[in-house]
């Protein structure tokens, strides 16, 4: 026996030494995108935009360059150093793009010479201040106010913290040793990027020094001896070890998130060691000198208490894997590791007790440890107002939801004291802001260099720049503007316009592809905001809609970019997180109906655990915290944490009613005594480890250690004072033999828990609502009859577009009919198509306008077929095409600032190829927006996009209808005009005589 353990516990010191080893191949990384959706609509439209325009798609890194002496640079000599110094970084192979004042492009007239491309290479040093007064983009996004300091804007073709580093490094040998009277300071979001991820390794170190120190505190008023402190920081360091090994070994990179593991590791194993060694301390059979009795002790203990130690941890680990539900990657990442490593905490903690066990001398515990908590009884007289202030938080939860604080900034992340920190907020307040964002206009070709359209554009730019949050706008027309000694002005007529263009094209850099297409339809304005908070930042985009109307009025345009993304993609996802909590809350409830057998059970144990978040929410409310999704994770990891002391005092409960076979009492006071000192101790050196958080480096982590905290303490109350005082108040809802009619308190209860599913989550209880939703739209699009004019066009893979004109009628019934003439191209004017489906059969006929003749068409007809030859076919139109089994809300999404369900209907027949379609429907209009259609793979094949509805007739009409097959790459999009439904269209109508009426 002795041999045997010995040789296990050689086993489990050889893989801690191997994971303490891998740990020095251990990395780390930020990025802000981490937090974007893989797949949102803002996005894409941001990629098109990038794409079409040719813009960076890397975000680039900034150095603020100033003389030592302060001296302005636009002199020969400064200029040279500054020509010279952007070469010597060009020669760089890291770098893919540089934009620096030296060698900045445009126009310039001086008298009757113009000059054209690297200005400052060309034009006459005596006219340079004149020069860039007038040049659109010196000032001020690459040249201060004051002349004194300017920007390198620089894209690297790997943002790594190796090549952001290696990059440094040469700037730095270069301004040593060749450009000596020139400093540099480093900005910029890459940089914000690397600094994070440098800061999180020092995180990690702090948190475990500090969280060890913590928590050896505490433990030493729990245990006398230094046996019980040697088992419980060496079971700590134990699992950690092992816990970051395992992310070596499966290449997860530490991010902002997963900085929290070592904390969040070290609570669920600290917690687990107390109950274990409380336990095992008080069994007889741990005080035997024989090695094989103490061993079979505590097998024993251990094997006893399995399910409770289990389920402690289960539930914390189910708080946390439902995040993996989410679609943004660091917080999928984040949910899918930390539940993992709990549920490995669970039994790496008990294999590494069983030998530290045997070995060490016996746990002792201090006297008030170890005594019983007859104490916690006289809590029990104050059940009546612990319950009235459970019932205030709920309610107070559920309103505060409505007063969060959404208001957030972007580059807050940082310590206020860092250098990144300070020289980003420079560039924001002195450069024209650091956020991007890029509204393109739509026009007709040519529309963007006629002089009226350029005056509006110009106008609209000038408007933009008033706005408060604005730093900076650049416009096709501040491009084209005629720069001279006189000032500017733009181009008088169109010929004048696309002289500036030719001109502009002569230029090593066309700065105009950025901002103009080649067929001059599109056009697109880039404007720089100064990291201000969300709602000011909201307020101006929309003023800016407003004045892109007042300008133009009835104009197409978008608006896209970090500035419009990053605050609405946080916000969606922080309320995504928020409300996670409760389908952890759902698939934990559902378990414990299981362990417990019994709902009643179960749903006791679910009430209290309602509070932590609720009361987070009332906090959050009235404290005006800003929500970013670094504070929303807090909700899945309270709730998972509250579970603990739940389990482990109904599982006490339970087992003193089986022990005692007891049928018409509940043991409220057996319960509170024996587990209240060891729920309580845990709850203390839970919350004792969020303290570490406190000290971060980074204020999101203070908060969210402060927030934790608090949300521990709201459950311990829950679990320690009001679940005692419930169960002893309403004891009959858990005995097994009674029948209960629930007194009033309990309706009320119950009510309160049914209530918080309907109001504290759109989603939960729009899931109980999407098959009235797609019923009620359902009902909008049906009618009777219908007949539209429509233009069709199909577009190839190409890019290359057919175009076809036709009316289409449609009659419903017993009999479906469509007829379908062609009006255009030429050569198809008048051919017309018959189609019938009666009793499940269909049937059609052709009517060829060069014979005259109506023709049938045989043969079993194949649904996929496109019409025409488009990728449109009739099912690709009706959302009840897959007929499903089950209609799923899957979330409840943004699009252009309007709502929507995206719902997934999945099949149950073989009358499709689709397995599943995924129907967005708006919340406002009840109308489908798009369909995406899947192949029994799984694979998205088709998408229908269904626009501009219109009412005619009683029924609602999609006026645009955009097919894309996802597979072959083609297209499809019919206009419908002159439409008419409901218009009482008779069988005759519908005829083969008809057919052949041109």
């Amino acid at each position: 026996m002795k041999f045997f353990i010995r040789i296990f516990a050689l086993c489990l010191f050889t893989v801690f030494c191997l994971s303490f080893y891998s740990l020095k191949h251990l990395s780390s990384e930020y990025n802000i995108k981490q937090f974007f959706p893989k797949k949102h609509a803002l996005l894409e439209q941001e990629r098109r935009v990038v794409a079409h325009f040719k813009l960076q798609e890397k975000s680039s890194l900034v150095m603020i360059l100033e003389t030592k002496n302060q001296t302005p640079w636009l002199s020969q000599n400064l200029i040279t150093q500054l020509r010279d110094f952007a070469s010597d970084i060009e020669s760089q192979n890291s770098v893919k793009t540089l934009y620096s004042l030296g060698k900045i492009q445009g126009t310039f007239e001086v008298n009757q010479d113009l000059y054209v491309g690297d200005l400052f290479a060309q034009v006459p040093v005596k006219y340079w201040k004149k020069m860039i007064a007038s040049h659109p983009i010196a000032k001020p996004n690459l040249l201060s106010k004051n002349n004194k300091q300017t920007l390198f804007v620089v894209e690297l073709t790997d943002n790594t913290p190796e090549k952001m580093k290696n990059f440094q490094a040469y700037v730095d040998s270069l301004l040593k040793t060749k450009y000596k009277n020139i400093s540099a300071e480093y900005a910029g979001v890459p940089l914000l990027q690397n600094d994070v991820a440098k800061l999180l390794k020092a995180e990690l170190i702090r948190s475990v020094i500090f969280g060890v120190l913590i928590f050896i505190g505490v433990l030493m008023t729990i245990f006398g001896g230094w046996s019980g402190l040697a088992l419980s920081v060496g079971n700590l360091v134990f699992v950690n070890i092992i816990s970051l090994a395992m992310l070596v070994l499966f290449g997860i990179k530490l991010d902002v998130l997963l900085s929290t593991l070592p904390v969040l590791v070290s609570l669920m194993t600290i917690s687990l060691t107390v109950h274990i060694l409380l336990r095992v301390a008080k069994v007889r059979e741990y005080a035997s000198p024989n090695l094989k009795t103490k061993f079979l002790g505590i097998i024993e203990n251990l094997r006893s208490h399995f399910l409770e130690y289990f389920l402690a941890t289960l539930m914390p680990a189910i708080g946390f894997l439902m995040l993996t539900t989410s679609d943004i990657g660091i917080i999928h990442k984040y949910g899918q590791s930390v539940s993992t490593v709990i549920v490995l905490s669970w039994f790496l903690s008990q294999l590494f007790m069983i030998p530290a066990l045997l070995f060490l001398p016996k746990v002792d515990l201090r006297s008030w440890s170890s005594q019983k908590a007859f104490w916690s009884l006289r809590l029990l007289k104050y059940g009546q107002p612990v319950m009235a202030t459970t019932y205030g938080l709920l309610v107070f939860g559920i309103f505060g939801f409505f007063f969060l604080n959404w208001n957030t900034r972007l580059f807050d992340d940082l310590p206020k004291n860092s250098a990144t920190r300070i020289n980003t907020e420079k560039i924001d307040s002195t450069f024209g802001g650091t956020i991007p964002v890029s509204i393109v206009l739509f026009g007709s070709e040519k529309t963007w260099v006629d002089p009226q359209a350029m005056k509006k554009l110009d106008l609209l730019s000038k408007d933009l720049k008033k706005l408060n949050s604005v730093g900076s706008v650049i416009s096709t027309a501040d491009l084209l503007k005629k720069s001279s000694l006189k000032g500017s002005r733009l181009p008088a007529t169109a010929a004048e316009a696309s002289e500036s263009l030719f001109l502009f094209s002569m230029a090593e850099n066309d700065p105009t592809a950025s901002y103009l297409n080649q067929l001059n339809h599109l056009t697109r304005l880039e404007l720089r905001l100064k990291d201000a908070p969300f709602y000011s930042q909201q307020k101006d985009l929309e003023q800016a809609k407003y004045l892109i109307q007042k300008h133009f009025p009835g104009i197409r345009y978008n608006i896209s970019g970090m500035g419009v993304s990053a605050h609405q993609l946080n916000s969606e996802m922080s309320k995504e997180l928020i409300f996670s909590f409760w389908h952890a809350i759902v698939v934990i409830g559902f378990i414990l109906i299981f362990v417990f057998r019994s709902y009643k059970w179960a749903l006791v144990a679910c009430l209290p655990n309602l509070v932590p978040p609720l009361a987070l929410i009332a906090i959050l409310a009235a404290s005006r915290t800003p929500i970013k999704p670094s504070v929303a994770i807090i909700f899945s990891i309270a709730i998972g944490l509250a579970f603990s002391n739940t389990v482990y005092l109904l599982g006490k409960l339970k087992k003193v009613i089986k022990e005692k076979n007891l049928v018409d009492y509940l043991p409220v006071k057996s319960m509170l005594v024996s587990e209240m000192i060891p729920c309580l101790l845990a709850t203390v050196l839970v919350a004792s480890g969020f303290i570490v958080f406190t000290f971060s480096y980074f204020e999101m982590n203070k908060i969210f250690g402060v927030y934790m905290i608090l949300s521990i303490f709201a459950g311990a109350f829950a679990d320690l004072l009001f679940l005692p005082s419930f169960i002893k108040r309403y004891p009959n809802f858990l005995l097994k033999n009674q029948t209960m009619a629930p007194p009033k308190m309990i309706t009320a209860t119950t009510a309160s828990f049914v209530l918080l599913l309907v109001f504290a989550q759109k989603s939960f209880s729009a899931t109980l609502d999407v098959d009235s939703l797609l019923k009620k739209s359902k009902s909008l699009i049906a009618s009777k009859d219908d007949v539209a004019d429509v233009t069709m066009k199909i577009i190839e893979k190409d890019g290359s577009v057919k175009e076809r004109s036709m009316q289409i009628k449609r009659k419903f019934g017993a009999k479906h009919m469509t007829l379908v003439r062609m009006k255009s191209p030429t050569d198809l004017k008048g051919t017309a198509l018959l189609n019938v489906i009666e009793d499940g059969k269909e049937n059609q006929w052709l009517y060829l306008p060069s014979t005259k003749q109506v023709r049938r068409i045989m043969g079993a007809q194949n649904k996929k077929a496109g019409v025409l030859g488009s990728e449109l076919t009739p099912e690709d139109l009706d959302i009840t095409t897959v007929k499903g089994s089950k209609a799923t809300l899957l979330k409840e999404m943004k699009v252009n600032n309007q709502d929507f369900a995206l719902i997934e209907i999945k099949s149950n027949s073989n009358t499709t190829g689709y397995s599943k379609a995924l129907v967005l429907v708006s919340l406002k209009t009840s109308l489908p927006a798009r369909l995406e259609y899947y192949d029994k793979q799984n694979k998205a094949v088709k998408r229908v996009d269904f626009e501009n509805y219109v009412q005619v007739g009683g029924a609602y009409r999609a006026q645009s209808i955009k097919v894309r097959n996802l597979v072959n790459k083609r297209g499809t999009d019919l206009i419908l005009s002159n439409i008419k439904s409901n218009s009482g269209l008779s069988e005759d109508e519908f005829s083969q005589r008809a057919l052949s009426r041109e």
